[in-house]
């Protein structure tokens, strides 16, 4: 099969350029801190925090990065109606990375101010009764999002829109060029 060296429709290079700034997106993003739980506004003593990949989520987010990145390159290499199932799976991929940081974005507060952890962790770090931990760290425990989920969301939404452009190109019908035969009368 001969390689197309023709230069590419502004489409297909808006596709290509989305769907892949959005897979490395997510994929870097599920690599970065996502949430981090703070006592007092301070950091826990030892503790970096959830990056995405200690979560189930940014497991999923870093699968669909990769799925946004490896789709588009397959997706220029088969034929039929292969491409469209390819350009669909692309579109579910950012979908799904934006929803699964959208998840932990908004239950963060309440799912990993865990004072319990806290307390273990205060205890440790400043040898002194759990108890005596859990009485200072309740009440004064949050939880903040990282800029991972963010990143991870952006490059969902751009995964998915340069998803919809390769779905759009390989849907639209073949352009047919003027006959250059006189007409007969």
């Amino acid at each position: 099969m001969p390689i197309d060296a023709s230069k590419p429709t502004p489409l297909r290079l808006w596709g290509f350029l989305l769907t892949v700034g959005g897979g490395v997106l997510v994929a870097f993003g599920a690599l970065q801190l996502w949430v981090n739980a703070t006592v007092f506004g301070k950091a826990i003593l030892g503790w970096e925090g959830w990056r995405g990949v200690d979560l189930p989520e940014g497991l999923i987010a870093l699968v669909c990065g990769v799925v946004l990145i490896i789709g588009i390159l397959v997706l220029r290499g088969v034929r039929g109606k292969t491409k469209r199932v390819i350009a669909v799976l692309l579109i579910i991929a950012g979908v799904i990375a934006f929803a699964v940081g959208g998840v932990v974005a908004v239950t963060a507060a309440n799912r990993f101010a865990n004072a319990q952890a806290a307390a273990t962790q205060l205890a440790a770090a400043e040898s002194i009764p759990v108890a005596e931990a859990l009485a200072k760290v309740s009440g004064k425990l949050s939880a903040t999002v990282g800029v991972g989920v963010f990143v991870t969301m952006l490059g969902g939404i751009l995964g998915a829109v340069g998803g919809v452009l390769s779905l759009a190109l390989v849907t639209r019908p073949p352009v047919v060029a003027p006959s250059t035969e006189p007409e007969e009368a």
